[in-house]
């Protein structure tokens, strides 16, 4: 399987070095604007953005979430598998309406920390238990009352 990953940040560079060790995975191509990644593509212009999205099997975007709709809208369009980090809400709805009718591709909005990861590591933490009362996990910014008192 082909994975491109949209956004050379951080976790885009991360994620490449991790996807590169999966078993299945037989490439990772990371894609930037600024010249960090493995091959340019601008996506606030959409040079390079419907090449690099065909030639892959999946794409994962690791950019801003304003970004997400034009993203979601290439991998629909080439019919590929769209997964992103954001929390943004409107954007999420985007990409679950581009994915309502979809049966053979995945569009997987909010795979980031929360949701996402944080969801894991909670199933992760009760599974040992037969019955569990509640669990509450925080991630992220936290307001100045976490009781919101």
């Amino acid at each position: 399987m082909r994975i491109g990953v949209i956004g050379a940040g951080n976790i885009g560079q991360t994620l490449k070095a991790m996807l590169a060790s999966v078993d299945g995975v037989t490439e990772v191509t990371l894609a930037d604007n600024a010249g960090l990644g493995d091959v340019h593509v601008d996506v606030d212009t959409g040079e390079n953005l419907s090449a690099f999205v065909r030639a892959h099997n999946a794409i994962v975007n690791a950019l801003p979430f304003y970004l997400n709709k034009t993203v979601a809208s290439a991998c629909a369009d080439a019919r590929r598998s769209y997964f992103d980090f954001s929390e943004d809400v409107e954007s999420t709805a985007f990409v679950s309406d581009l994915a309502r009718d979809e049966k053979e591709i995945v569009f997987a909005p909010q795979c980031g920390l929360a949701p996402g990861a944080i969801n894991i590591i909670g199933a992760h933490l009760v599974a040992p238990f037969d019955a569990v009362r509640s669990l509450e996990l925080r991630v992220g910014a936290l307001p100045l009352s976490a009781n919101n008192g």
